[in-house]
């Protein structure tokens, strides 16, 4: 999106919602993906921002997103976008950010290259997500 940090994209194929959630959570390896909304519509448009980005949600339902992956979602959150016609998911918050975090590493280590800055950056490959579902 022009206005925030996240990503809208399509999916290989139109899915139905069931199929488009398993498929995000394969790619995710989460352990849990809870979401809410109409569960009977095809997904093709997929509006993405890692972390808690709730607050978001209208962003994604205005630029045409059938289905929008975030973290942290509260109940309300989950319901008014639900009750506006889109898809919700809750992905994580640790999911949602992990993903990144080569690209991100790789991106400031180029940047720092082209500057001549002696500055190294390291990614937390053992990082596990707090929270454990049983």
């Amino acid at each position: 999106y022009k206005e925030t940090m996240g990503r809208i994209g399509k999916l290989p194929f139109p899915m139905s919602v069931e199929k488009a959630l398993s498929y995000i959570k394969n790619k995710l390896e989460v352990p849990v993906l809870r979401y809410a909304g109409n569960r009977d519509r095809l997904v093709e448009k997929i509006a993405i921002l890692g972390g808690a980005g709730a607050e978001f949600a209208g962003v994604a339902k205005s630029i045409g997103a059938d289905l929008y992956l975030t973290g942290d979602l509260k109940y309300h959150e989950a319901q008014d976008a639900a009750m506006n016609g889109l898809v919700i998911a809750d992905g994580g918050h640790f999911y949602t950010e992990r993903v990144i975090i080569p690209y991100l590493a790789k991106r400031l280590r180029d940047e720092f290259k082209t500057r001549g800055w002696n500055v190294g950056v390291l990614e937390d490959v053992r990082a596990k997500d707090i929270f454990h579902c049983v």
